[in-house]
Formats: structure tokens, sequence, C-alpha cells
């Protein structure tokens, strides 16, 4: 299925969307404000204890106590309908964890349209890469709230419990 793509002239901005936003907004090498950059570490992730998804996603693993090195480096990001979160092709320094809302994936193709090839919803994981950039685009449908973990601090963490590791092996597998 192939949705219809047409330019728009979008113009990198610092101003926050509709609704709670943990993350800056930061432009894309295409141009579109994206959020991606954390106000600060840890930053909206003091709701892991009582994440109403955590027992879906990769932190299930953890036990409570073990949840503040998960805290120190996952950020929380707000998106309103229609906000891209990367484009295909972006440098893939986050993974993300869909905590509420709808994300759409899709591919752009040659003459404009996009390829929809997913929609991802919340305990859904998106972002690994095997090369540098992102191998798909990912937008919010919906109002969507997710959780950021730069990729270097994940594998860290890996390194430390295994086991979250392995739950997320499971569930990508």
């Amino acid at each position: 299925m192939a949705e219809d793509r047409r330019p728009t002239s979008h113009k990198p901005t610092n101003t926050k969307p509709p609704g709670r936003v943990v993350a800056k907004a930061v432009p894309s090498p295409s141009g579109t404000a994206r959020f991606g950059a954390p106000v600060g570490p840890g930053a909206g992730a003091e709701h892991c204890i009582s994440c109403s998804i955590r027992h879906l996603s990769m932190c299930a693993a953890l036990e409570l106590d073990e949840l503040s090195d998960l805290e120190a480096v996952v950020a929380a990001v707000s998106l309103p309908p229609g906000k891209v979160l990367f484009d295909e092709g972006d440098q893939a320094d986050h993974v993300f964890n869909v905590t509420s809302g709808t994300i759409r994936l899709f591919k752009a193709l040659p003459d404009g349209r996009r390829q929809i090839t997913g929609f991802l919803l919340p305990g859904d994981f998106l972002g690994l890469s095997a090369r540098d950039g992102y191998a798909y685009s990912a937008e919010a449908v919906t109002e969507t709230e997710l959780c950021r973990f730069p990729v270097r601090e994940l594998k860290q963490l890996f390194d430390r419990y295994p086991k979250m590791e392995a739950r997320l092996l499971d569930m990508t597998g």
C-alpha cells in the first residue's frame, strides 16, 4: 500500500508541540523537525516503575531495584500526529519503545510516494539497525509517547544485564 507524499517545506523549530514534551525539537538532515535531544539525564523516566507497558517491553527483564540504571539513560518523547520521529537514512543513534499511541513505518519511493511497511503500538520496539542509519522512516499517526534509549548506553546495559538483551531478542526474533 503506498501513500502520496507531496513535498512540503518544513523549517526546523524548537517550539513544543501540543501536549507533554520531554524532548526538544531538533532539525533532521531533511529539514523536518524531529524529537531527539534529551532535556536532561533520565528526563521523563521517573515513571519506569509504574509504566503500564513495562511488562510488554525489554524492560520487563529488570527487577524493580535495577530500573534506576535504565532510568539514567532513557528519555521520554512525545509526538503529535504527523510528526516524524526519524527519517530513513538518519544516523541510528537511538532506539525506541512505544508506550502509547501509534507509529507508522514507511519507506520513501523514488517517485515521492511512501510505502507503508507497518504500524507499531504500545509495547513495540523500533530503531534497531545493523547499519549506521535507520532502514525506514517513522512518524506518529496519533498522539504518541515513546521511551528513547541511546544505543551506546543501551549496549552497556546489555553487558550489565544480559537478561534484558535476551528479552529484546525474544521480542524481535
